[in-house]
């Protein structure tokens, strides 16, 4: 058995993919999938800084939305990082959030609400066919 030391790794030439890009995450599995947004072109133009650690994340999430994340549950951390790329990055603006561990049972479509599955317009749709369903909610525009 052999050992290669690091510096005998072979070069390789990227000179035939000079200034292609590549996403930072493969979203294959969710093509197709849009979460439409109440205003798009309100950060248009504006360059979006890139948060490269998990606390900078909690941390904008708190500044957007005035609730705490909890650093020790999963979900929070999957829905922060869902709430970075699919919101965050692309400068959507959006209106309502749903409070931590809020959970909204629909019978009549069948769905239990979260926040990672929350749109405005789910949202809006919601309040008005139950009003006690804001209790839910923090409206942030």
């Amino acid at each position: 058995m052999s050992v290669q030391a690091d510096n005998d790794l072979p070069v390789t030439d990227n000179s035939t993919n000079a200034g292609t890009e590549i996403p930072a995450t493969d979203n294959s599995t969710n093509a197709g999938t849009e979460i439409p947004a109440t205003d798009t072109s309100t950060n248009a133009g504006t360059e979006i800084p890139v948060l490269n650690t998990l606390k900078e994340k909690v941390d904008k999430y708190f500044e957007y939305t005035g609730l705490k994340l909890d650093y020790n549950c999963h979900m929070d951390m999957e829905f922060v990082e869902l709430w970075y790329q699919s919101k965050y990055l692309t400068g959507q603006v959006y209106k309502w959030a749903m409070k931590p561990g809020a959970r909204i049972v629909h019978y009549a479509d069948g769905v239990i609400y979260k926040a990672a599955n929350m749109t405005d317009e789910i949202a809006e749709r919601l309040i008005k066919e139950n009003p006690a369903y804001a209790e839910q909610f923090v409206q942030l525009n």
